[in-house]
């Protein structure tokens, strides 16, 4: 189970991907952008993975025991926890290779500009994603005590 200062450290690491996200390309800079965006990422997936994995089978547990008619929701939130991680999974990846062509493309920034807001935009959703299924997860199990 995740102790308090885990989830505060998480919460830091996703504040730090939303900050890089959000932070502006500066020319001649994108390849670096997208290498710290890579390596925040990597810290969330597995901080997600973490989460799904190890912290949510207790709270899905525990809102199913409390009140049987949440089962529904009980499903549903683990499936988007299954899913979610599956995202991280290849939002690293995608960063992965994005940082290796913007390596390689860095004389003529202009080209990977596209590919890289898009990074961006999928990351922020993940963000929210995330940080809706862990919110639902203390809604549900609230309403169920």
């Amino acid at each position: 189970m995740t102790t308090k200062a885990d989830c505060k450290e998480w919460n830091v690491c996703l504040e730090n991907l939303e900050k890089q996200l959000e932070t502006p390309r500066v020319p001649g800079e994108q390849a670096a952008w997208v290498e710290r965006v890579e390596s925040l990422a990597q810290l969330a997936c597995e901080g997600v993975q973490r989460r799904v994995e190890s912290d949510h089978p207790g709270l899905l547990e525990a809102i199913g025991e409390e009140d049987a008619e949440l089962l529904s929701r009980v499903e549903q939130m683990k499936q988007q926890g299954c899913e979610l991680q599956e995202q991280w999974h290849e939002f690293v990846r995608n960063a992965q290779r994005l940082r290796d062509t913007c390596r390689a493309a860095e004389p003529d920034e202009a080209k990977m500009r596209g590919h890289v807001d898009e990074l961006a935009a999928e990351g922020l959703r993940l963000i929210i994603e995330t940080r809706s299924l862990e919110l639902a997860l203390d809604t549900w199990l609230g309403e169920s005590l």
